[in-house]
């Protein structure tokens, strides 16, 4: 018998320590327990551990016919009697029909409780401050309800595959740890199963739904009754469209830039496109660092990987133009070059095009003809499609003014298409 307990404060009391078996090795049956939860506070979801933490109370009620009373036989058993000023013609309030007998915490373990776990438990606590937060009543028919304040940080397995348009489904799951069906049922409480606390708020997901089910389960030993809440957390989009999406978006329509400006400028072009690459490598990296790893691809990926791919082939884009101009550059001076030391050599008398003679009666190789050649060579139509050409790649910039928009603008519709509304 524990200390302090005191045989002839009240039937109850003296009989606590003989309740510590199971009822049903008393009547026979299986003992019903109806469970109820309040969730109090949801506080976190770690998507790298995937747990979330959750504080609930944990509401218990059966019937043990063992613990039944008279409340008018209370009186007599050291029951505190309200004073005369206060006398009614109602019986007290703790020893009514309805509320019935509240006992003190420190006396709970001197009768029989319920073996629920957390099948998917990580870790759990009972609150203590400033006294154990647990409460005892008993109804003189014998009912038995039993509250207690826990935070407990349960598993909840992901699947990441659309993060972050995703919508996970996190689960409490209770369970007799040595009771089969034929000792213990477990129910939910026909009014009320399950309640949220709704001044509490994620930062990150939306509850949206909640379903309680019952999960019995068979093990080596026998079944064991079993009961699960699911609730359904939708993640806040926003954050994400803010802070990754529209900035990556808005650094590969800069990357294009790029392809209104003149080839000539080299510096400019240059500038600009390893600028947008080491802006979306480094937001690629800073991203990738908060997530959980996964060895599948997530929807993110994809985005953050496609968005990689347009600026760094801006930027391929603008080495390959500017290789063809100036190997066309190269090209016309040499034969430039060469033009001028024929001309030199050419002793021919005419000048049908008005050209200078030279002091040795030759064809003189002046500026004018020089820009006609360089004009006829670069520009010309005949030389307009020739590989390496300098037309050719002004051409391939105009192309891809459209096709680089055009192309992600497609992608843009399929992506959000894919996962927004499928």
């Amino acid at each position: 018998r524990r200390v302090g307990l005191d045989s002839a404060r009240t039937p109850v009391f003296s009989m606590m320590n003989n309740f510590i078996a199971p009822p049903h090795l008393i009547t026979g049956r299986p003992t019903v327990v109806e469970i109820g939860i309040y969730v109090n506070t949801f506080d976190s979801v770690n998507v790298e551990s995937m747990d979330y933490s959750i504080q609930i109370f944990l509401r218990l009620s059966w019937i043990d016919r063992r613990l039944s009373y008279n409340v008018t036989d209370m009186r007599g058993h050291g029951v505190p009697q309200p004073l005369p000023q206060f006398q009614t013609a109602q019986p007290p309030t703790a020893l009514n029909d309805t509320t019935g007998l509240t006992i003190d915490p420190r006396l709970i373990d001197e009768i029989w409780l319920p073996d629920i776990i957390f099948m998917n438990e990580k870790q759990a606590k009972y609150h203590d401050i400033t006294i154990p937060n647990k409460l005892l009543r008993i109804k003189p028919n014998g009912e038995v309800y039993y509250s207690s304040r826990i935070s407990l940080r349960l598993g909840c397995h992901m699947g990441l595959y659309r993060f972050p348009l995703d919508t996970q489904t996190c689960e409490i799951i209770m369970e007799s740890y040595r009771f089969t069906r034929q000792e213990l049922r477990l129910r939910w409480r026909p009014e009320k199963p399950f309640e949220i606390n709704k001044n509490f708020h994620l930062p990150q997901f939306v509850l949206t739904n909640w379903s309680t089910t019952s999960c019995d389960t068979e093990y080596i030993s026998g079944e064991y009754p079993c009961l699960r809440v699911q609730f359904v957390l939708r993640r806040v989009f926003a954050v994400y469209l803010i802070q990754y999406y529209v900035p990556s978006t808005l650094i590969v329509i800069l990357s294009w830039v790029s392809f209104w400006i003149s080839i000539e400028a080299v510096p400019a072009r240059i500038s600009l496109g390893v600028m947008t690459v080491l802006s979306m490598t480094t937001q690629s990296m800073g991203l990738w660092m908060t997530l959980p790893k996964a060895s599948y691809i997530k929807a993110i990926d994809i985005w953050m990987g496609v968005t990689v791919m347009y600026v760094f082939g801006a930027m391929v884009e603008f080495a390959m133009v500017n290789t063809m101009a100036r190997n066309e550059i190269r090209r016309v001076t040499t034969r430039v070059r060469r033009a001028a030391a024929a001309a030199k050599t050419n002793n021919g008398s005419g000048n049908p095009d008005g050209d200078e003679v030279g002091a040795d009666g030759g064809t003189a190789f002046t500026p004018m003809m020089a820009k006609k050649l360089v004009n006829e060579y670069t520009y010309g139509d005949w030389k307009a499609w020739a590989p390496n050409s300098r037309q050719l790649a002004r051409k391939v910039d105009k192309g891809s003014r459209i096709l680089f928009p055009l192309s992600f603008a497609i992608f843009f519709v399929c992506y959000w298409g894919h996962f927004i509304l499928f």
